[in-house]
């Protein structure tokens, strides 16, 4: 699991379904919305270091964080411009 992998065939595995319930059960809330205060229903897992095709990165548990979807396209914006978020110590 340390070589690169298809963006495409990772996010359609039964593993990454697997990850990514554990990882939205841990933390069922946007934690970026949570440090604001705000309650909002978390829809994506997010990779706080993007994989960028690294497996090690990709199936990293400690590398994921909730997010709700305005809250994921803001990140990935970020990301673009290099600057990368981490939002998990922002949980009640």
């Amino acid at each position: 699991d340390r070589g690169s992998l298809s963006r495409t065939k990772a996010y359609s595995t039964a593993r990454w379904g697997r990850v990514r319930r554990s990882q939205m059960s841990k933390a069922p809330l946007c934690q970026r919305c949570l440090s604001f205060d705000l309650v909002t229903i978390a829809t994506d897992c997010d990779h706080v270091i993007p994989h960028t095709g690294s497996a090690l990165l990709m199936w990293d548990a400690n590398n994921l964080q909730s997010l709700c979807r305005s809250c994921h396209s803001w990140k990935t914006r970020e990301e673009l411009k290099g600057t990368f978020h981490d939002f998990r110590n922002n949980v009640a």
